[in-house]
């Protein structure tokens, strides 16, 4: 009898292993984000934080090679009063996520349903990574980008870790907020709750 049991957790860990590495294999994890593999966006001019930002024209977002871009992960002039056109990277202060705002560009919020309930960048769909794998759909008639993604910011690890997932269906155009929503409203850009 001791044997007949023991062959059956052998044989149970044996197919969980099994399992377990075809299920990696189908899905790969997905551990950093190919910085390779963005596509920078591009905003006519800089907008200090507070400000309206000019008009978009047709041309303000382009493929990458058409406008020399910084280091994906960065962005240019900050702050400044330049009017050319400047590469958005994968993280974004508020002010300029403003101007994407201001485009109408989607908003992801990776944070709880609990937090996204008592306030939020307007219009933002609440999209925690672990949700990701059951509800990409809804997100994928964003792809390949722009997309917005935010959650608390500083040590919040959920933007980055949404951002990893979405690269890995398609995403090309991601930028994160950096600052999060605190920065958002310490910066006096709208919020809305349920």
């Amino acid at each position: 009898m001791a044997q007949s049991f023991l062959g059956r957790w052998a044989m149970i860990v044996v197919l969980a292993v099994v399992a377990g590495g075809i299920h990696s294999w189908l899905r790969p994890i997905v551990k950093s984000i190919d910085p390779n593999k963005l596509t920078p966006t591009i905003v006519n001019g800089a907008t200090p934080t507070g400000t309206t930002p000019a008009p978009s024209t047709p041309n303000d977002t382009s493929p990458a090679g058409t406008t020399p871009s910084p280091t994906p992960g960065t962005h240019e002039n900050p702050g400044t009063n330049d009017s050319g056109p400047r590469a958005l990277g994968l993280e974004i202060t508020s002010a300029d996520a403003k101007i994407l705002f201001d485009r109408g560009v989607p908003f992801l919020d990776a944070r709880r349903h609990d937090e996204f309930d008592l306030g939020h960048v307007p219009q933002a769909v609440v999209m925690p990574p672990d949700e990701f794998p059951s509800r990409a759909a809804e997100v994928m008639v964003y792809s390949p980008g722009p997309v917005v993604i935010y959650c608390d910011g500083g040590q919040c690890d959920a933007s980055h870790n949404l951002a990893k997932l979405m690269q890995s269906v398609g995403f090309t155009q991601i930028h994160i907020m950096t600052d999060g929503l605190p920065g958002w409203k310490n910066a006096g850009f709208p919020t809305e709750s349920k």
